[in-house]
Parts: structure tokens; C-alpha cells; sequence
């Protein structure tokens, strides 16, 4: 039986055990070596650039470190290295921004913007073996080697010792009183009035503590200079005691009685030492903490920008050291997949985990019913939901029913359990007194009666399945099922959809923040804010497309400074409340999330929903998250925000996967097709987790968002001049909005440069004016044609009125006088009825022939048969006509044409027969000839056709107006009128052709 005391000594030890988990739980560390990207373990030199960049030297080579990628840069690669064994401690970065690398056996190594140069023994340094570079105020350069001493200015190497009469050459070698890495920190002397160090370019009196009496024999044992330029010392004889000596200044600090060595005094006062364990652990207010890694060889310390704390080791790489942010706590039961998780009214903690636990620091007490099993799969131990009524008690849902916990005892309700079908995942008393019970199969009420009352979809639930209750501040109670959003009114239940801006969906988690807005969490990573106003819902969605994670919503929480907390399946995740609001208020942004997983503490990434409440917010402001491996509690305000916006560098360019550098102008050729450019960003918090767009200006319209991704890729670039730009945010979303830039010409091929374009265009140019010329003679030689036709034209109208009033006066005139004057004669001789009869006799014929010369000459000039008989029968008529008039023989084969032409084009197409056959019966000289009237689907062929002697075409045509013509001329014109076609085919000697086709659309 143990005793009191003992008991005691136990419940000490446990708070003990606890306090030191609780503080080794505070930091965490990330190791790099060989299998991450590493040249080599052994680490000698650790250095930022103010590009951002960590650099780190070894014993086979140096690396440039981005917080994701190592390029690494030895004689293998960089042809200035005459030697990859760097030196301890020798790196340094001088005001221009050159790197100053020393090595053990090939002198200096310099390098700027990716290009590497190097000084030997050879250029006039003392030995090839540098240990130590630093810089004066004048911006030398100071180089110690293990033979002499050097120094670059202006672009030229001196040779400082070992030099005839230098005062350097008897401080070459170190003071056999000085611990063994003393050289590397400088050269030392000492006097009566104490030491004296050669560093930066100048002796400084080294502050020794008061009780040195005799300096000149004092014993120093390990001595470090910091990258602030502080050294930290200590005295053989009392090696806990340290001293520091900045700007000249000498303090003591307090005795590190835990201390076997130490290295650097961070930004937060923390002091790094390694502990009598050989662990690596800082001291603050006197406490210290160790973070239980004990690689032997621990070499310095350093403290980047950010914050962030590195180590170096002698074989087993490099440490990141950061704050952990997470702490998890487990179930000494070994039930350790946490479900549900609340805080209490007077603060305590409670868990399901493998049955009731209470939870206080660090301490779980675990609860299980009398007399039953206390396995953690006992299905009464199985914890579901759990809910603290009005009177300090708890409603437990668990696999087999509902039980109370009053007073520490767990007692089963058997009347409940009978009646509430399913597990119950959420259980919450309103304030109208009522309790709701929330299964897989059904919502149920319990009021303040006793009565209880089973809700489902017949009552306007989307599900039967309710997972989540909650009521806001204005009383309205949600509910939350794998159908979808609920709430409860004054007839029953309204659910939410479509018409409300949200899809059905399976609700994990609700949320009502300080502005009365109702968030929404899904299991298909979608987010929903809700407000509903007069009635109407405003809801914005949240998902993929807007930055969320591809993620189930487990979890809803907000913090003090505004962020917001969800717990999913991969982890947990803040966004900035801004952020969110401004998605709502339509601006085209991207969320930006910064995840915390197993990197950052967790045991389990995956956060529990499965039963409720799923976390909360406690009263100090730490986040409590139940997940499948123990109870992860963040506090905020150890993830700071981090408001430094990334540098951000192009880092290379590939052409055709051939490496061709980051030129300020970058030329693609023409036969070179496809261009990668790589670019980074530097942050040493949350690397993995930087965003990254990009745009080629001249080629995308907007920024292209590459998410994570590195690496921008184009193929086919048109030929012209581009600028590529890049811009990064960190993983707290703040962006570096300049970024960095990069000119790009991609070169056109020959039949596309400047002088081809000339030529061509010359060419061009010389074409087009030679068509112009062409083109200017044609017009003029038509127009020529025109103006003679017109002239034609006139002259034959003019030929026509002279040739019929020719007639009119010649026979119609004529025939009219003989007429007049033998009716006068006649009347004179009225006595003579015989004479008086042969003059009537006479005067009617004359009458008959002045009629049928009215007639020729009216049909001359509108044929009434084409009127009366139509086309067909009255080119008919005008073949017999021709061929009693001109003793010619026509073959005529005629078709059908009437009514399939204008009337106009009827009378174009008389005349052009009537001018063809006239043409054959004047001028072929020949006895017979032809015509062929087709119809031929949409269009009629005219073929007139003789043997006669034929003609010229060539030859100026002549117009014939002795028969109201005018020739082939006429023929021409009348056909280009109708839009037909002419086609003549003629010889001398050898007979003539004429075929006209006529479109049938001229009607």
C-alpha cells in the first residue's frame, strides 16, 4: 500500500514528466543531410545573403538553400573551384553583395549573381589554406590564410604577411593559451594592460573580467564569434562562466552550470548552448530547455531574418529549429482518437476517449461506468456526442444509447435509449427549455414536459441524418444533416437550397461569429457564409475556386486577432477573416491558408467531426481540436503573422531543356521552340506553402496563378519582345507585388526580319505598281472602247433618224405627194368618170404601198409579232422574212422560249438574232446559214453559225445602221446587258460562229 508520501512523490514526478514534455513540446525541429539534397553532412559555414538566400558550405562543396531546393556547387559544376573542402567558419558577404568563401586547399571562392570567380596562391595569396574572411570599414577585404595575411582592395590582391618587416608575422600562429579555434576568429596579442584582436581590419582591445590579474597568462577556453560580430568567451579555469564582448563592451553573464559549451544569443534572449547531455537546448530566465537531439559536433547557431534558428553539425547536417505550434496530448488508455471535445462552464475540459475523460494539464481522468468494462471499443465507452445541461450535468451519446454524468457517475437513461433510434451525434437544449437529439436516424425533441417527438423529412428536414445543432443569437435553431441546412420555425422545419445560394450538401459544422454571420461547414470542403435579413438569405460560397483546399470541413473556429481555424482531414488551416470578407464583396481574390500538420506538432493530421461539439475556443484563447491521435491545442499567438513580403528571383532559364542562364535580355532563336523559366521566392516559414503568378506581358492578357508550382513554361512564342513577371506571396499571404522581371526577345525567323519585310515589300510595291500600270491602261483602253462605243452608238442612232426620215421622204413623203396630186387631178376630171376612176384606182394603190412601208418601217423599229405571237414564233417570222428578202437558206431549230425573259430582255435577244442573221445575209457571202434556240437547264444558247468567207476579229467592228444595226459592236453590248456571254469563233475563209448563252435570271 503505498504511503502519503510516496503518493505524493509520485504526483510530483508526473507534474514533473508532464512540465518537461509540456516544455520540449515547445520546439520542433526539421533535419536536412545528405538524402535531402545536402553535399555532405559535415557542415562548416552557415550565411543569409541579403537575397534571401542560405548559404552553406562543407567538406565537399557549397549549396544555396531556398527552403525547399538545394543547388549545390562543386568542382563538378563550377569550374573557378580549385577545391570543394570549405573551411570552418570562413564565409562572409561583403557591401557589394559579393560572397567570400574560404577553403581548406584552393584558396578563395567569390561569388556574384551565379558567377564564380577564385584567388589562389597563384594571384599572389600566401597560402591556399584560408581559415577566417572578414571586412573593414573601407570595405577591404581581409583574407587569413594558415601562412600569412592578404588583402583585396579595389580589385587587387596584397600580400600583408608573412612580408619582410610586417608586425603581422609574429601573430600568425595562435596563443598557445587560446582554445583551439581562437585563429578563426582573428589574430591575438597580449600585454601588460591586457588582449588585443586584429579583426575587421583593425587591433581592438579584447576586454578581459576584472579578476584577471596576470592577462598576459590567461586561459581561454572556448571562444565563438557570432554572426552580429559578438564573441562569447569563457576561462580554462571556470568554463560555465561566460562572457560576452560587443562593440568593445564586456558583460558577464550568469553561470550556466548546465552549460558544456555555447554558441549564440537569439532575438528573443534565448541563449544556445549544449547541455551536460550533449543536447542542444537555449536558456531564457534562467529556465532552460532542451530539445532532446544530441548529434555529436553541434558547430554554431544561427538566426536567419524571419527568426528562424539553424544549427550546424559536424555529421549530421542541418537543423531547423522552429516554435512548435501544435501541442497534442494522448490518453494514457490508449484511446487516443479523440471524440467530442468541449470546455465546461467552470473551464474544465472534456473528451471522449474510449469513454468520459477530464482533462487538466496535461492530467486526463478517466470515467467508466461501475461494474462494466473499461476497454476503450466498449461500445458504452464508445463517446459520440456530449452536451452540459443547465444544471452542471452531461447528456452523453454513445453507440447504444443516451447516458447522464452527474456527480462523477455514469449512469445509462434506459427509457431514452429505447426510444431514440441510432447513434446520436449532437445533443442541445435550447432556450425555450426544449432538448434536442440529433441520430443517423432522426431529429428528436424532448420538452419540457417529457414528451418526446421524432422529426424527419415528412417534417421539412433535407435528412433524417443530423450531425450538428446550433442556436444563434436571435434564438433560431439549425440544424445541420447530410442533406443539407435546416432551421426550425413556428410550423416545423424550412431547409435551405438553391433558392438560398447553398446546394444541398452533408453539413459537418456550424459557426456564428460576432457579426451575427452564420458559417458552413461541408464534408466536400465547401464553406458557406450565411446572414438572413428581412427574411431574405445573403450567402457567399467559399470553395476550390477561391483558395480552400480540396478538404472536408470538420471544424469551425475563430481566433482573437481575427483568423479563422478549420480542422479537416489533412490538417488544420487559418485564413484571414479579411481576406474572406472581401471575397464577399465580390473582389476577385485567392484565400490564402497557412496549414499546420504533422510537421507542426501534429500526431494525426485528420481532425474529428464525427461527433459534437468537434472543438472550441477555450477562455485563454487556444484552439482545441480533437483529431484521431490525441487532442491538438494551438495557441494563436505563436504563429505569428508574418508580414515580410518574399524576394522573389528568377533562378534559370531552360531553352529546349538546354540551361542557358537568366541574361537581363534573353534571345530565343528561331528554330528554338520551347522556353521554362524557373523562379523561388525566399521565406524560411512555411516554404512548401508560398503562391506564386506569373505573366508574360504581350502574350497573357492576366496574371496566370501557379499556385505552389516553380517552373513557368511557353512554346511557340511569336517573334517579338516580351517581359516575363513574376510575383510570390508567403504563407501568410502577403505579396511581394514587384517581384521580379525578366526581358525576353524571341528573334523571327529570316523571312520575318526587318530587311526581308523591305525587300518584300519593295517587291511588293514594285508589283503593285506594274498592276497599277496595267491596271490604269486597262481601264483607259476601256474607257477609250467606251467613249468610241458611245460615239458609235450616237452615230447610229443618228444613222437610223437620217435613214428613216430618208424613207418618210423618199416613199411615205413621195407616195403621200403622188396621192395629193392625183386626188386634185381627179377632182378636175369629175366630168370624166373613166379618167376620174383610174386616178381613185391609182391613188389606192399608192395608198397601199405608203401602208406597208409604214409597216416595214414601224417593224424595223418594234416588231408587233414579238408582242403579239411572242420570242418564239416571232424569230419565226424574221427567219422567212430573211430568207425571202435575201434568198438565204436558214436551218433553224427553235425551242420553246417564251415567257422565260423580260420583255426587254425578249426584245435584246430578237434584235441580237435579227443583227446576227443580217450580219450573214450582208457580209458572209454565202447562200445558207444556221440557228440553234436551246433551253438548257437555267440559261438559253443562241448559235448562229454560217460558211461564208468570215472575218477579223481582231479588226476595228463597223457598225451597219442600214438595217437598224449596228453590228457585232451591238451585238456585244446588248449581250453584256442581259449578262450572257458571247462567244465568237471566226477565220477569214473559214465561216463564223456566234454562241451566246443567257442566264434565265434576267427576267
Amino acid at each position: 500500500m503505498l504511503t502519503r508520501k510516496t503518493a505524493f512523490l509520485l504526483i510530483v514526478l508526473s507534474l514533473f514528466f508532464a512540465a518537461a514534455a509540456a516544455t520540449r513540446a515547445q520546439l520542433r525541429f526539421e533535419q536536412w543531410n545528405e538524402e535531402n539534397g545536402l553535399p555532405q553532412n559535415w557542415m562548416k559555414g552557415i550565411l543569409q545573403t541579403r537575397d534571401g538566400f542560405l548559404w552553406l558550405t562543407t567538406g565537399q562543396g557549397a549549396a544555396r538553400f531556398d527552403g525547399v531546393r538545394f543547388k549545390v556547387f562543386n568542382r563538378s559544376n563550377t569550374a573557378a573551384m580549385a577545391s570543394d573542402r570549405f573551411s570552418l567558419y570562413a564565409i562572409h558577404e561583403d557591401r557589394a553583395g559579393n560572397l567570400w568563401m574560404g577553403t581548406e586547399d584552393g584558396g578563395v571562392i567569390v561569388e556574384r549573381d551565379g558567377v564564380f570567380s577564385s584567388i589562389t596562391s597563384a594571384q599572389g595569396l600566401p597560402d591556399d589554406g584560408v581559415f577566417r574572411i572578414d571586412e573593414d570599414a573601407n570595405g577591404a577585404i581581409w583574407i587569413y590564410t594558415a601562412n600569412g595575411l592578404a588583402k583585396w582592395e579595389n580589385g587587387k590582391l596584397t600580400k600583408i604577411a608573412p612580408m619582410p618587416d610586417s608586425p603581422f608575422n609574429k601573430f600568425l600562429n595562435a596563443p598557445p593559451n587560446f582554445g583551439a579555434e581562437a585563429k578563426y576568429f582573428g589574430f591575438w596579442r597580449a600585454d601588460s594592460a591586457g588582449w588585443e584582436r586584429f579583426a575587421h581590419g583593425k587591433w581592438e582591445r579584447f576586454p578581459l573580467p576584472p579578476e584577471v590579474k596576470n592577462t598576459a597568462q590567461a586561459q581561454i577556453g572556448t571562444l565563438i564569434e557570432d554572426a552580429k560580430r559578438r564573441v562569447w568567451y569563457s576561462l580554462r579555469e571556470k568554463p560555465q562562466q561566460i562572457y560576452l564582448v560587443e562593440n568593445g563592451v564586456l558583460t558577464k553573464l550568469p553561470e550556466l552550470a548546465a552549460a558544456r559549451s555555447f554558441f549564440y544569443r537569439d532575438s528573443q534572449e534565448r541563449f544556445w548552448i549544449l547541455d551536460r547531455n550533449n543536447n542542444l537546448a537555449f536558456i531564457k530566465n534562467e529556465k532552460i530547455t532542451s530539445l532532446n537531439i544530441a548529434p555529436p559536433g553541434f558547430k554554431s547557431v544561427f538566426e536567419d531574418r524571419e527568426g528562424t534558428i539553424w544549427a550546424t553539425t559536424e555529421n549530421r547536417g542541418l537543423y531547423q529549429i522552429k516554435k512548435r505550434i501544435v501541442d497534442v496530448y494522448t490518453n494514457p488508455n490508449g484511446a487516443n482518437n479523440m471524440q467530442p471535445l468541449m470546455q465546461d462552464r467552470a473551464g474544465n475540459v472534456w473528451v471522449g476517449s474510449g469513454g468520459l475523460a477530464r482533462f487538466d494539464n496535461g492530467i486526463f481522468e478517466n470515467f467508466y461506468h461501475a461494474g462494466l468494462s473499461r476497454s476503450p471499443t466498449f461500445e458504452r465507452n464508445v463517446l459520440i456526442s456530449l452536451f452540459e445541461d443547465t444544471d452542471g450535468s452531461f447528456w452523453l451519446g454513445v453507440r447504444d444509447g443516451i447516458v447522464r454524468f452527474r456527480n462523477g457517475i455514469l449512469e445509462r437513461d434506459e427509457n431514452l435509449s429505447a426510444q431514440i433510434k441510432g447513434w446520436i451525434h449532437a445533443i442541445y437544449r435550447d432556450r425555450t427549455g426544449d432538448l434536442w437529439f440529433g441520430s443517423e436516424e432522426g431529429l428528436y425533441c424532448l420538452d419540457r414536459a417529457g414528451k418526446l417527438t421524432r422529426y424527419g423529412i415528412e417534417n421539412g428536414l433535407p435528412s433524417p441524418h443530423v450531425r450538428v445543432i446550433l442556436e444563434d443569437k436571435n434564438g433560431t435553431v439549425w440544424f445541420g444533416t447530410v442533406g443539407g441546412l435546416a432551421r426550425k420555425t413556428e410550423n416545423g422545419f424550412a431547409a435551405l437550397g438553391e433558392a438560398d445560394g447553398i446546394t444541398p450538401a452533408r453539413i459537418s459544422s456550424l459557426y456564428e461569429d460576432a457579426q451575427g454571420f452564420l458559417w458552413i461547414g461541408t464534408y466536400d470542403g465547401v464553406l458557406y457564409r450565411l446572414k438572413t435579413e428581412a427574411g431574405a438569405a445573403r450567402t457567399v460560397r467559399y470553395a476550390t475556386e477561391q483558395g480552400l483546399p480540396y478538404d472536408a470541413i470538420h471544424k469551425i473556429l475563430e481566433d482573437d486577432a481575427g483568423f479563422f481555424w478549420i480542422g479537416g482531414q489533412r490538417g488544420i488551416y487559418r485564413y484571414r477573416r479579411q481576406e474572406l470578407d472581401e471575397i464577399a464583396a465580390g473582389q476577385p481574390i485567392v484565400l490564402t491558408a497557412t496549414r499546420l500538420g504533422k510537421d507542426d506538432g501534429l500526431l494525426s493530421a485528420s481532425i474529428n467531426s464525427w461527433g459534437q461539439p468537434a472543438g472550441f475556443k477555450a477562455r485563454d484563447g487556444k484552439l482545441w481540436f480533437p483529431s484521431e491521435d490525441g487532442i491538438a491545442v494551438i495557441d494563436p499567438r505563436d504563429l505569428p503573422f508574418n508580414s515580410a513580403a518574399p524576394p522573389v528571383l528568377i533562378e534559370d532559364c531552360l531553352i529546349d531543356r538546354e540551361l542557358v542562364g537568366c541574361a537581363p535580355n534573353l534571345q530565343i532563336k528561331p528554330n528554338q521552340e520551347n522556353l521554362e523559366i524557373n523562379y523561388l521566392a525566399l521565406s524560411f516559414i512555411k516554404p512548401e506553402q508560398m503562391r506564386f503568378k506569373y505573366r508574360l506581358e504581350g502574350l497573357d492578357a492576366d496574371w496566370i496563378e501557379a499556385g505552389t508550382r516553380r517552373t513557368a513554361y511557353y512554346s511557340h512564342l511569336p517573334s517579338g519582345d516580351y517581359t516575363f513577371r513574376v510575383i510570390a506571396a508567403n504563407s501568410d499571404g502577403v505579396w511581394n507585388e514587384t517581384g521580379k522581371s525578366l526581358t525576353i526577345s524571341v528573334l523571327p525567323p529570316f523571312y520575318r526580319t526587318r530587311w526581308f519585310i523591305a525587300a518584300c515589300l519593295l517587291i511588293i510595291g514594285c508589283a503593285a505598281f506594274l498592276i497599277y500600270k496595267i491596271r490604269i491602261n486597262q481601264v483607259e483602253k476601256r474607257r477609250r472602247a467606251q467613249e468610241d462605243f458611245s460615239r458609235r452608238l450616237i452615230n447610229a442612232h443618228e444613222a437610223e433618224r437620217r435613214r428613216v426620215a430618208a424613207e418618210l421622204h423618199d416613199s411615205i413623203g413621195q407616195t403621200l405627194a403622188m396621192i395629193k396630186n392625183r386626188a386634185v387631178f381627179g377632182a378636175q376630171t369629175t366630168e370624166n368618170l373613166a379618167a376620174a376612176h383610174e386616178q381613185f384606182d391609182s391613188i389606192t394603190a399608192q395608198t397601199t404601198q405608203a401602208i406597208g412601208e409604214v409597216r416595214e418601217i414601224s417593224y424595223n423599229l418594234r416588231p408587233y409579232l414579238l408582242e403579239q405571237l411572242g420570242l418564239t414564233k416571232a424569230v419565226k417570222s424574221l427567219v422567212k422574212k430573211i430568207e425571202e428578202v435575201h434568198l438565204l437558206e436558214i436551218e433553224a431549230r427553235i425551242d420553246e422560249v417564251d415567257d422565260l425573259l423580260s420583255n426587254e430582255a425578249e426584245m435584246s435577244v430578237y434584235r441580237i438574232i435579227q443583227e446576227s442573221l443580217n450580219n450573214v445575209a450582208k457580209h458572209a457571202e454565202t447562200d445558207a446559214a444556221r440557228l440553234l434556240i436551246r433551253r438548257i437547264g437555267d440559261s438559253i444558247t443562241i448559235i448562229v453559225s454560217d460558211d461564208g468567207r468570215g472575218f477579223d476579229k481582231n479588226a476595228a467592228p463597223k457598225i451597219d445602221a442600214s438595217r437598224g444595226g449596228f453590228g457585232l459592236l451591238g451585238i456585244t453590248e446588248r449581250v453584256r446587258m442581259l449578262g450572257g456571254t458571247l462567244d465568237i469563233q471566226t477565220a477569214n475563209g473559214g465561216g463564223t460562229k456566234l454562241t451566246i448563252k443567257i442566264a434565265l435570271s434576267s427576267k
